[in-house]
């Protein structure tokens, strides 16, 4: 069979397109779509055969057999559009409320996720990385737990909504503690748009009566030097070591790109040895990873990102306009 990639995701995905143009340069087929598509601009037809599902996928200007599909590069789709209220047999008992129209676009978006997206996400065929696996691997508790048991160094954490256990927790562990979100989120903090909550360092004073409201992380902080991004391809390894030159950077390197350098780092055994291993036990064919690096030369797991960003990173070879992680993405998907 000839490979043939789908690849999902937006219709804006920049670092998509550097995995698309390097199949295409290769002369494999690939396709991309949007589950926002679905059902506005993309019609889908699957029957299920023996223990495949087959059938026809029509979006975009583009027509493919999803039985035909080798492999699946699941990157940033947009969520499902429902284009009107639903019709024929779900009007009536089907529909909350006999079909009121406050009802009628929820009740279509749910049936278009668990039909459209269901039968794409069933496909049998390779995965850079199933929704699935994604999912599992982005709880941050499981991350923490999995890593350790790998063999990867984790800081002492604590979860909770308690405000006086983190008060013993922070001085516990010397007086300060760094305070982490347990999900890659924004939310709306202000009229200018959403917010980031970046990482933050905290006493035991600062530690008032509102952690109750929500489950908090709280982390020892570690004395770094420097940071590692790890980029996961297979079994293939790439690290990039981040220097911060702020003291904004050196809390979060997110909240000051500006500011930071980068240099690629061979990983030791030992961690990519225990990277791997917590990658296999989610199923993940490709990750992002970030460590501390401390003066002592000890790597110190932070957290995983089993769907994160990696082309910034990437030194764009002159050759042929492609680098290595671009490379061994496009390889993956490319065997049958």
């Amino acid at each position: 069979m000839r490979p043939l990639v789908l690849v999902i995701t937006e219709r804006c995905d920049l670092t998509a397109d550097r995995v698309i143009d390097r199949l295409r340069a290769r002369g494999i087929a690939t396709a991309r779509v949007d589950y926002g598509d679905f059902p506005a601009r993309a019609v889908m037809s699957a029957r299920l055969h023996e223990e495949r599902w087959c059938g026809e996928l029509v979006a975009d200007g583009l027509s493919l057999r999803i039985d035909e599909v080798t492999a699946a590069y699941y990157r940033k789709p947009s969520r499902v559009r429902p284009a009107a209220p639903p019709s024929g047999a779900a009007r009536g008992g089907a529909v909350p409320g006999g079909g009121a129209a406050e009802y009628a676009e929820e009740f279509a978006a749910i049936e278009t996720r668990h039909g459209f997206v269901g039968v794409i996400e069933a496909l049998d065929c390779r995965w850079l990385n199933h929704p699935a696996a994604i999912r599992a691997a982005e709880w941050k508790p499981s991350q923490l737990r999995t890593a350790h048991r790998a063999g990867l160094a984790v800081p002492r954490t604590l979860i909770t909504n308690d405000p006086e256990e983190g008060r013993r927790f922070v001085r516990s562990i010397g007086g300060s503690a760094v305070y982490k979100t347990m999900a890659a989120h924004t939310y709306q903090g202000s009229a200018d748009g959403p917010q980031t909550v970046y990482a933050t360092v905290v006493s035991a004073e600062d530690i008032d009566d509102s952690v109750s409201g929500a489950a908090h992380l709280f982390q020892e902080p570690v004395v770094k030097r420097s940071e590692a991004r790890i980029t996961v391809v297979g079994h293939q390894v790439f690290g990039t070591e981040i220097i911060a030159r702020s003291e904004a950077a050196r809390a979060d390197w997110r909240s000051d790109y500006g500011r930071l350098d980068y240099r690629p780092i061979e990983v030791p055994s030992s961690v990519r040895s225990g990277l791997l291993r917590t990658t296999a036990s989610y199923g993940l064919s490709f990750c992002s990873a970030d460590f501390a690096l401390t003066e002592a030369g000890e790597w110190v797991f932070l957290d995983l990102n089993p769907n994160g960003q990696w082309a910034w990173l990437e030194a764009v070879s002159p050759d042929d306009g492609c680098g290595p992680v671009t490379a061994a993405i496009a390889d993956l998907l490319a065997r049958c």
